[in-house]
């Protein structure tokens, strides 16, 4: 039960090292986003069991999760490096709003 959980997050990290390109930031990111998985997923199985349905709730906590992880990751980065600003899905320039 334990082989899964190691072998996915060595995958996370390989994933956030290559993506960053920091080792540091990449080992505290798998292990922000280890945390956060057993939070949401105990939030999301609460939920599910309230409402009866699963499609919604877990919906909801993913964006969260997702959101959560941007923001973490666009403090540890810094706004100033463009990088960071990339991986949070904002390269920074200013969207008008039309013609």
């Amino acid at each position: 039960m334990i082989v899964p959980f190691v072998l996915t997050l060595i995958a996370m990290l390989v994933l956030y090292n290559q993506a960053i390109g920091n080792l540091g930031i990449a080992l505290m990111m798998t292990l922000i986003m280890a945390a956060t998985s057993f939070v949401f997923s105990a939030v999301a199985g609460y939920m599910a069991g309230i409402v009866g349905s699963s499609s919604n709730p877990v919906s909801g906590v993913t964006i969260a999760t997702v959101a959560l992880s941007a923001g973490l990751l666009m403090l540890v980065m810094g706004s100033h490096d463009r990088s960071g600003r990339l991986l949070c899905g904002s390269d920074g320039r200013r969207q008008s709003a039309g013609p």
